[in-house]
């Protein structure tokens, strides 16, 4: 599939701002902002802001890529039955939620019911979104590298690892220290790292497709006589993207490399150090750019068989 920016921005900072929301709301509900002295509500309330503004960035960003952004309000139509439209209706949801939120930590105790029970709220509509946003993917069988419970799992866990990287950024620069979180970050990057190698070695195993299953003709020799196309059409541009095997091999390694291996490294050598965790955000960052751009260009439509290229 085409890998375009506006997407794979979208898919990076929402999952970010996601989960830099989800990790604000387990604080509380972990009643962890007693380790915090003096300014008590503001890493929760910068947190909140952060994330939310992220997602903010994510939605304007997928609203742009549409043909014709006026018709964005009519993927809320179909929530019953679109992922894409339960997504939709949760973004516009966290807003209000973590509006509350926000009021909650400021107005009442933070061990209260009310923001406890808000911050649960939001931390369900933080999972919910990010894993439709997956299941966007997961659910289409014509593309054979995204129709596995992996792509909602992967998106999950990297939107987790990068907010609770976020997160403990925010916390060590007002100097408080999370010995729970950190402890957490290096079980997101260890199953963060297993679950893109699972996923990985699912999408290089042989392909059952073929242009005999694609026509039925299993039984009969199926050969393409000519496409009917002289120059590269909108389907063979949009559904398929050429990439040769040493150059994917050298980006998942760099992904990696950027995305587990050097955010592990920093937070095990210098876990107090903010430039260290400035560090290992950045590189999460952009090890993401890498892991979602190849997410997109490994992908190959089943149209594309038609064409004699791999599905």
């Amino acid at each position: 599939m085409h890998p375009a920016f506006s997407i794979i921005f979208f898919t990076i900072t929402s999952g970010l701002g996601y989960g830099l929301l989800f990790f604000s709301g387990l604080y509380v509900v972990l009643d962890r902002t007693g380790d915090i002295t003096e300014s008590l509500f503001s890493p929760l309330v910068v947190s909140s802001i952060i994330g939310l503004t992220l997602v903010a960035l994510g939605i304007l960003s997928s609203i742009l890529h549409l043909a014709n952004p006026k018709n964005a309000w009519r993927a809320f139509l179909r929530f019953r039955s679109s992922w894409l439209s339960r997504e939709g209706v949760f973004a516009l949801l966290t807003f209000p939620v973590v509006f509350a939120f926000i009021y909650t930590i400021i107005a009442t105790e933070t061990n209260s019911v009310t923001s406890k029970t808000t911050a649960i709220i939001l931390m369900i509509i933080s999972l919910l979104t990010v894993y439709s946003t997956g299941m966007i993917y997961a659910c289409l069988k014509t593309i054979r590298a995204w129709n596995s419970p992996l792509v909602p799992t992967n998106y999950v866990l990297l939107g987790l690892l990068s907010g609770a990287l976020t997160m403990f950024a925010i916390l060590n620069y007002y100097n408080q220290q999370s010995e729970l979180l950190l402890t957490l970050i290096m079980e997101l990057l260890c199953l963060a790292f297993i679950t893109k190698a699972i996923y990985y070695y699912f999408i290089g195993k042989p392909s059952e497709l073929s242009i005999k299953t694609a026509t039925g003709l299993s039984s009969r020799k199926v050969r393409l006589l000519h496409t009917g196309e002289s120059s590269k059409n909108f389907l063979m541009r949009e559904f398929g993207f050429d990439i040769s095997v040493k150059k994917m091999l050298l980006l998942r390694f760099c992904s990696i490399l950027l995305m587990v291996v050097m955010p592990t490294l920093c937070l095990i050598t210098q876990p107090a150090s903010f430039h260290f965790i400035l560090i290992a955000v950045i590189c999460n960052f952009f090890g993401l750019l890498l892991e979602r751009w190849l997410f997109f260009a490994e992908a190959k439509h089943v149209v594309n068989l038609y064409y004699g290229r791999e599905a």
